[in-house]
């Protein structure tokens, strides 16, 4: 699922200010997170995603993120992969 979040210092290799993530897992104890632009992912603490960051359910423009993915990958050299399809393809159900 996608959700709008505000980060601090809290995911660095995220970035810091309003962002929008793909939640990959939520677990008991850590939450793990997906930057759907660069492809970053970061851990956090279950508590600081529940208590401090309060995200709010996103639903994006799935063919708009996917271009937006793509040229980014074109930057860099690389391809689409299948775990990135699956993300944007069945982004909003949580499952991949």
């Amino acid at each position: 699922m996608f959700y709008r979040v505000h980060l601090n210092d809290e995911a660095p290799a995220i970035g810091s200010g309003r962002r929008t993530v793909y939640v990959e897992s939520i677990g008991p104890k850590y939450v793990r997170l997906r930057c759907p632009y660069t492809f970053a992912t970061a851990r956090l603490a279950r508590g600081v995603w529940d208590k401090e960051l309060r995200p709010i359910e996103y639903r994006p423009n799935m063919p708009a993120l996917a271009a937006a993915a793509n040229r980014r990958l074109a930057d860099c050299g690389r391809e689409m992969t299948g775990t990135l399809e699956a993300m944007l393809k069945f982004g909003h159900d949580g499952k991949l």
